[in-house]
């Protein structure tokens, strides 16, 4: 038995499932989800791997941004793998916790620790967690003190949630690009476009399709990329 957690968009995921439909699963749904765990079960018993190397394996094939929490009942683990997302690790006394920001971890855990894109974390009951990187090298986890102001997590002085987000704005903006814009040499990643940046900036013409104040975004977004 195996539990699986994505959030993400797996874009060659239609691809991926004509692959298997080939090979006779049949799926009950029409989410990336379910064809993405699917494929890992296929490479899992395909090649009788474990199910680390099976997600190893998988990745380099995944095109897309996405975070994963994969459970095996039968290894009696759970594996955490980013791919171009956020995601962090929680430490308290009595135990470990996943999620994709450390505010969820507020209360709970005192210390976090991040999983980097194209790493994958392996929890065991009873034993340290490992972090590993695409090729399954061992990485140092490097844990630090979360510190977080409750008050974060209310509406504070705002009236509603809203308003306290318009003006959180510069503030989000800026945790946004930690991590992904470099400002010393004038340089950003964005995990799952970085091998093919050279072919997006040498496009004359981009459609985001969006509708509301995402459409609103969108078209900032658009030109922001085309003037790169």
């Amino acid at each position: 038995t195996t539990l699986f957690r994505s959030n993400g968009t797996i874009e060659n995921y239609n691809v991926i499932k004509k692959k298997l439909e080939k090979l006779g699963y049949k799926f009950k749904s029409f989410t990336d989800t379910e064809v993405l765990i699917n494929f890992i079960d296929w490479i899992r018993k395909d090649n009788q791997l474990s199910l680390l190397n099976a997600i190893r394996v998988a990745l380099p094939q995944i095109i897309g941004t996405c975070v994963l929490v994969i459970y095996s009942l039968s290894e009696d683990c759970l594996i955490a793998v980013n791919k171009g997302g956020q995601l962090c690790l929680g430490k308290s006394s009595s135990g470990y916790f996943i999620a994709s920001d450390m505010i969820a971890f507020a209360g709970k855990a005192n210390n976090t620790a991040d999983i980097n894109n194209e790493q994958l974390l392996v929890l065991k009951p009873d034993k340290k967690p490992h972090l590993f990187d695409i090729n399954l090298k061992e990485l140092e986890i490097i844990t630090k003190k979360i510190n977080i102001d409750m008050s974060e997590l209310s509406r504070g002085k705002f009236p509603s949630f809203m308003l306290k987000e318009i003006f959180s704005q510069p503030e989000i903006i800026r945790n946004a690009l930690e991590g992904r814009f470099n400002f010393n040499d004038i340089s950003f990643r964005f995990g799952g476009i970085d091998d093919y940046w050279s072919q997006i900036k040498n496009l004359k013409h981009l459609t985001i399709v969006a509708c509301g104040t995402s459409w609103y975004a969108g078209l900032l977004g658009k030109y922001w990329l085309e003037r790169l």
